[in-house]
């Protein structure tokens, strides 16, 4: 059975960028439809509601929510539109630039997420749910965003080797 499913998953390991690009459309727009969520939350005036914890009204109230009276979730939504426009310019167009791109774009979305849960748990001293699950998003897609670049450049060196000989 251990046999069979490595025979399985050798093609899709051989060939990452089937299944990585769509499923990092597939994160951006999840991504996308949380903060827009919480975007609307927030200029609609209504309580954010957690699904698992009791903290996303407390953190959608708190004074790290907004900057300049903007709810941070909207630059999130922006930037997670912005992900998914990458990417289907990636499909469209092929350009190797696409991609290093977006791995600073995701780490940039890295960054501000890892920021942003250290004052939900040190500082807000609540979770919002919405929230985790933006951090957890914007984790893959910059970690699965250096994986397409680390096979793109394995690719391109063997693409070379093999013209060379």
């Amino acid at each position: 059975l251990l046999t069979n499913s490595k025979s399985f998953l050798k093609p899709l390991l051989n060939k990452p960028l089937n299944w990585l690009i769509p499923v990092l459309l597939l994160l951006s727009f999840i991504g996308f439809i949380d903060a827009t969520y919480l975007a609307a939350k927030f200029y609609l005036g209504e309580p954010v509601t957690c699904l698992l914890f009791t903290g996303c009204d407390t953190v959608a109230q708190s004074p790290y929510a907004t900057v300049m009276g903007i709810p941070i979730s909207l630059p999130g939504a922006l930037y997670y539109a912005a992900v998914f426009f990458l990417l289907v310019l990636y499909l469209d167009i092929r350009q190797n630039w696409i991609p290093r791109l977006l791995v600073s774009l995701t780490l940039l979305g890295f960054g501000v997420a890892l920021y942003l849960t250290y004052l939900q748990v040190f500082i807000i001293k609540a979770l919002c749910f919405y929230c985790l699950v933006s951090a957890l998003d914007s984790t893959l897609l910059f970690g699965l965003s250096v994986w397409v670049i680390k096979k793109l450049e394995s690719t391109n060196q063997n693409e070379s080797e093999i013209t060379k000989n």
